[in-house]
């Protein structure tokens, strides 16, 4: 069938039945969905064409006269909102629920659902939403299955721009959490978070090796970053190659 029978065929149905096919259509960074009445009564997810990030639309959970259009967008310029000390993990994403009327109303919370890549599956992550009211990121509650490489929330609005983070974590007065590198030099470690001299545990919490070590230096000096090992000592806790890894860094003694 060509496309302009399809395009009839369609236009006929909505003629008919007062809503129209869902037509999903991709456009660059951008997936919409047309949402006529039949998929307001049984709600739908839309999915990007990659798969890492989700919007599933409750049934009857939208209000609205006419049809209503979804869209979801891949953020291109992540610097209109400042991650600050925030470490972003995979990309930043919007949705917009809209209609041509002004009197669309959401009545029941969305899914939203984001991935994120392999090697941050030891990472503590939290979805964000950007507060346009507050020029800030805030928090979200998150839903992680072990194993699986998505977390997912819920939210009651119509829009937002959203992302998975991981922030260096304050776990208590003496340990801190957030990614470890390694250099070629002296023995010993660079930490920010406690006095020169101190002796630290550093834990990779991937396999639970650890190592205890003193600090030598300052830094690092990258956003997530909380300590920088020397080569031999980062061996201990993983392979050289691994580049980053996540850990937990506790003082032992200062």
């Amino acid at each position: 069938m060509s496309r302009q029978n399809v395009f009839i065929l369609s236009l006929i149905t909505w003629c008919v039945s007062g809503w129209i096919t869902p037509v999903m259509a991709q456009d660059n960074n951008v997936t919409r969905l047309a949402i006529g009445k039949k998929l307001q009564r049984t709600g739908y997810t839309l999915r990007n064409t990659a798969g890492t990030f989700a919007v599933g639309m409750p049934a009857d959970s939208i209000v609205a006269n006419g049809k209503s259009i979804l869209k979801l967008r891949q953020v291109t310029q992540v610097d209109q909102y400042p991650l600050n000390d925030e470490r972003l993990i995979g990309d930043l994403y919007t949705y917009k629920l809209q209609s041509k009327t002004d009197n669309l109303q959401l009545t029941k919370p969305v899914w939203l659902e984001l991935s994120f890549p392999d090697s941050e599956r030891g990472t503590r992550k939290i979805i964000k939403h950007w507060n346009f009211k507050k020029q800030r990121w805030e928090k979200m509650v998150t839903r992680h299955n072990k194993g699986e490489l998505v977390v997912r929330s819920q939210w009651q609005r119509t829009q937002a721009v959203i992302g998975v983070f991981a922030r260096k974590v304050q776990l208590g007065n003496n340990i801190v959490e957030g990614q470890a590198s390694w250099y070629n030099d002296s023995t010993g470690v660079a930490c920010n978070d406690f006095p020169l001299g101190s002796t630290v545990r550093v834990v990779n919490i991937a396999n639970g090796k650890y190592v205890d070590a003193t600090i030598i230096s300052t830094g690092p000096y990258v956003t997530g970053r909380v300590v920088d090992l020397s080569a031999d000592l980062f061996e201990q806790l993983a392979s050289l190659g691994a580049g980053v890894i996540n850990v937990t860094v506790q003082l032992v003694r200062s």
